[in-house]
């Protein structure tokens, strides 16, 4: 007879997760439906909303560039940068992946609960305690190794950047279509001297059509310029190519 309850107790339990249950809740989702939605929903909801570029502006950008080049000017974007921020925003994906172990945990603990109903249970509560707590030990234990795996599967794609993606490939060439002309296959140098032409362009213009104090206003611009220049004192700036890039190519020696 207990070899009997316990072997009911293991075929409700695994029923449940695979929906052949008897006794249905129709009022909310259990076992393995809750599990489903757990994973289709709720996690996959969650990892929707993380940003690719959250948290990094174009400072960030321009620093790790800067600080990947040592002492020398940067004449190409260096692949030590672009793989410094995209490791630091895969590290984002931790977190979700092992909440999303805990609600898995958390339901299967659940399920104990629907399976402990029988009729053979209310006749023997001892023992209904003693399969609850031997299975909720289970659990328990097997908890920390499945968090050791999640963190192993992220340190897995830190340790490498698949830049050969076909994905990762076809945004490439799809941002390579879509920029203007001339921006292709620029150096971080030409790219930069480029927009502070425009910049400086577009501000003469500016001042030329102004009619209200033109000299004040040509010295403002030029203290302005000067003071965007110290700010920047290598010469180059962290232009949405160079956003782009980091988000898009593994051709990094190129502005696309």
């Amino acid at each position: 007879l207990l070899l009997q309850i316990i072997t009911r107790f293991n075929t409700a339990y695994c029923n449940t997760i695979d929906g052949v249950s008897k006794d249905i809740e129709t009022s909310e989702l259990c076992g393995g439906a809750r599990i489903c939605y757990i994973f289709h929903e709720i996690f996959y909801s969650t990892l929707g909303r993380i940003d690719p570029l959250g948290g990094l502006n174009t400072l960030d950008i321009l620093t790790a560039i800067r600080n990947s080049t040592g002492p020398r000017p940067a004449l190409f974007v260096p692949e030590v940068a672009f793989e410094l921020l995209v490791k630091r925003q895969i590290r984002r994906l931790e977190e979700p992946s092992l909440r999303c172990v805990e609600l898995v945990h958390e339901e299967m603990q659940r399920i104990i609960q629907h399976c402990g109903t029988q009729q053979e249970m209310y006749r023997f509560p001892n023992l209904h305690e003693r399969i609850v707590d031997v299975v909720t030990s289970l659990l328990r234990r097997r908890l920390q190794p499945t968090n050791e795996m999640v963190t192993n599967l992220v340190a897995i794609e830190l340790a490498y950047i698949n830049t050969r993606h076909p994905d990762f490939t076809e945004e490439l060439m799809l941002h390579r279509q879509q920029a203007p002309p001339g921006l292709n296959n620029l150096t971080l140098n030409e790219a930069s001297s480029q927009v502070q032409a425009g910049k400086r362009t577009k501000q003469l213009a500016t001042e030329r059509r102004s009619s209200a104090a033109p000299v004040q206003r040509s010295s403002d611009a030029l203290q302005e310029a000067d003071s965007s220049d110290s700010a920047n004192p290598s010469g180059f700036h962290a232009t949405p190519d160079i956003v782009c890039l980091f988000k898009l190519s593994n051709q990094h020696r190129y502005l696309v």
